[in-house]
Order: C-alpha cells, then sequence, then structure tokens
C-alpha cells in the first residue's frame, strides 16, 4: 500500500467521518423533499439516493488511491468524476425540488433567486470580503 503525498490514516479517518455525517444531514433533506414530490417514481427511485449513495463511492475512492500504482493513481482521478455526479445529482435535487414545491411563475423567480444568490457568492469572497 503507497501513500505517498497522501494524507495519514488518522486525518483520512477524521476526514471520512465528518464528512459522511454532514453530507448525510446536508442531502437528506433535499432528497426527502424531492421524494416526497409528484415526480415519476422512477425518477425519485433513482434521484433522491443519488447523492449520497455517489458520495459513498466517492469517499471510498479517497481510500481506494491510496493503493499502489497502477489502480491507486486510476482511483485518485475517478475521484474528480464522482464529487461531480455528486454536485449534480444534488443540484438537480435542490432545482427539480423548488420547481415541484413552487406553483406557477413563482418557481421562475424562486430558480432564478437561486442561481444569482449562488453567482453573486461565488463572486463575493474573491473581491475583500470580510477580514478579521
Amino acid at each position: 500500500m503507497g501513500a505517498a503525498g497522501g494524507k495519514s490514516l488518522a486525518k483520512l479517518a477524521l476526514t471520512t467521518h465528518v464528512h459522511l455525517l454532514a453530507f448525510a444531514v446536508l442531502y437528506g433533506m433535499p432528497g426527502l423533499i424531492f421524494a416526497l414530490l409528484p415526480y415519476p417514481a422512477w425518477l425519485r427511485r433513482i434521484l433522491a439516493p443519488a447523492p449520497l449513495v455517489l458520495q459513498v463511492v466517492d469517499i471510498s475512492f479517497w481510500w481506494l488511491a491510496r493503493l499502489d500504482a497502477p489502480l491507486g493513481p486510476l482511483f485518485a482521478k475517478a475521484i474528480m468524476a464522482t464529487g461531480g455526479l455528486v454536485a449534480l445529482s444534488l443540484v438537480s435535487q435542490i432545482v427539480l425540488g423548488l420547481w415541484g414545491l413552487f406553483p406557477g411563475k413563482a418557481r421562475y423567480l424562486v430558480i432564478a433567486t437561486l442561481v444569482f444568490g449562488g453567482l453573486v457568492g461565488l463572486g463575493g469572497p474573491h473581491h475583500g470580503g470580510i477580514r478579521a
């Protein structure tokens, strides 16, 4: 087992523990809201648990990336893909959840406000932000 340049086992275990607990809470509410909306059952069965399942796969790749070559580096590269899939599935839950919760034209306003707020939030810390 190689771990050249990687986190120690203790730090990786702590990071894994914190991430799994936090993400269970973070992904649980949008998943529950999405699962209770009147979308087709097949879509709800796939998308409701997707962020949690994909996050477990992603975190397992953190551990598998510690393997010696050639497998370790392959898992390390796969972390970017699984992280992207986690983000895509969570964003899908949030957008579709908001779409299903708000009727008529209000859904456009809510989603546009969310997107605008996200874009402003992305630019905020890089332009001064709050200083201690």
